[in-house]
């Protein structure tokens, strides 16, 4: 068993006379509640930015408490490093177009809950189409996109999942493409890099063949699919809201759960 750690009481065993406790600046605190108080009441600025964030990545946030609150708390600290005061200004700052601040206020509002094997029913019928599938069909290149891939837990579950139909086996070549909006789950998704409770829902078997165990001078735990396994996926930026997407070739499998969800 670990040494328990000794917290401060606050008296002098000595004397038994109050100690002074260093505190945080209660000013600092109280601006920003005051900011998050501000923002969760400001319904006119909630909705100019929800309607850029569906106009720009199609993502709908209707205007409910629920929703006010989620959106001041993940841009509160975003206005409060820019030394903004309210929605508006923000909002005029997007307005400007560029591409660094677009992609801050993307990522502040996109939700990437993501894990590997989620609702493991899709990767199960995935397993057992797939055979039939590449009877079926007369070519040997199977093209796979994955959107909305966030930090690469999906995706590389699929290509596991496909891997273990045999497919190499049987001269068919993968082409795998994940895409995101969102370019700071993108960097994640292609270091391909896990601690070990983000891959606890992967099956031993799988962990032993497709990942490479790591250890940090702390003593934590880390995890990297193979590189082998990993450059076999490409991962690209694509706002689904485009006009055009570069696609040269028809997709076999396509998976957007996340962007349905």
């Amino acid at each position: 068993m670990g040494a328990i750690k000794k917290f401060d009481t606050g008296l002098d065993a000595s004397n038994s006379k109050p100690v002074k406790i260093e505190m945080p600046n209660a000013g600092q605190l109280s601006d920003s509640s005051r900011m998050l108080g501000i923002l969760q009441n400001d319904t006119r600025g909630f909705e100019r930015l929800a309607q850029f964030l569906k106009t720009r990545c199609g993502i709908d946030l209707p205007t409910t408490p629920k929703n006010l609150s989620l959106m001041a708390s993940r841009l509160r600290k975003v206005l409060e490093a820019r030394g903004l005061p309210d929605y508006d200004s923000y909002a005029d700052l997007l307005e400007k177009e560029r591409p660094a601040d677009m992609n801050e206020f993307i990522s502040a509002l996109t939700t990437n809950t993501t894990h590997f094997f989620r609702e493991a029913e899709h990767f199960k019928h995935l397993a057992k189409t797939l055979p039939v599938y590449l009877n079926e069909k007369k070519s040997r290149e199977l093209r796979v996109w994955c959107a909305a891939s966030s930090t690469g837990q999906e995706p590389y579950t699929i290509l596991m999942t496909i891997l273990e139909t045999g497919v190499l086996q049987k001269g068919v070549t993968i082409k795998f493409l994940a895409t995101d909006i969102d370019l700071q789950v993108l960097d994640k998704a292609a270091r391909a890099v896990y601690r070990e409770e983000e891959i606890e829902n992967v099956p031993s078997d799988l962990r032993a063949k497709y990942f490479e165990a790591k250890s940090d001078p702390s003593g934590g735990s880390w995890f990297r699919i193979k590189p082998s396994y990993a450059s076999q996926i490409r991962f690209a930026r694509l706002n689904l809201m485009q006009s055009e997407w570069p696609f040269q070739h028809k997709f076999d499998i396509v998976f957007c759960r996340n962007v349905l969800i």
